[in-house]
């Protein structure tokens, strides 16, 4: 008898995305093979799951891509389809899965969060506001790594 499978979907990422790698370690401990893919194709899975962390046309026409090819059979999330959901407490407390990046040498987490544009940039770039402040008004802590004791950051707002 075969494993069951996962398939994640990265839609937009140019950083490891964090709710994809707590998707991967959640399936992974319960005994799922879990594949990342960037391409908006057919791969037969049990699960299928995907994140977008923009709003864009071509995060949109990613996803509708994917809703053509799956229906109702794939679960999809990010700040880029709703600000309201959220993985379910069991999945979000999970240690993220960096080898699904093949990452292992540190941890991703937010210094910042939104658009580091200025208002002038964003208007030439026709970037829409940055949904960070409406989803994550509160700040909240975030831990350092306790397997290794590192604490590097990546500013998602200076890479954006």
């Amino acid at each position: 008898m075969t494993a069951p499978s996962a398939v994640l979907y990265d839609i937009d990422s140019r950083i490891p995305n964090l709710a994809l790698m707590k998707l991967s370690a959640h399936y992974k401990r319960r005994g799922y093979r879990v594949l990342l893919s960037r391409d908006c194709s057919y791969i037969k899975s049990d699960r299928h799951a995907a994140s977008a962390i923009l709003s864009t046309g071509k995060a949109a026409r990613k996803i509708a891509a994917l809703r053509n090819i799956y229906g109702a059979d794939i679960d999809i999330g990010g700040s880029g389809v709703s600000l309201e959901k959220r993985l379910d407490p069991k999945v979000e407390s999970c240690f993220p899965d960096y080898g699904l990046y093949r990452h292992r040498a540190y941890a991703v987490g937010y210094l910042t969060r939104g658009c580091g544009a200025i208002v002038e940039e964003r208007q030439r770039r026709s970037c829409p506001p940055a949904a960070a402040p409406r989803r994550d008004a509160v700040p909240r802590p975030f831990p350092i790594c306790s397997r290794s004791g590192r604490f590097p950051m990546h500013d998602v707002a200076s890479i954006s």
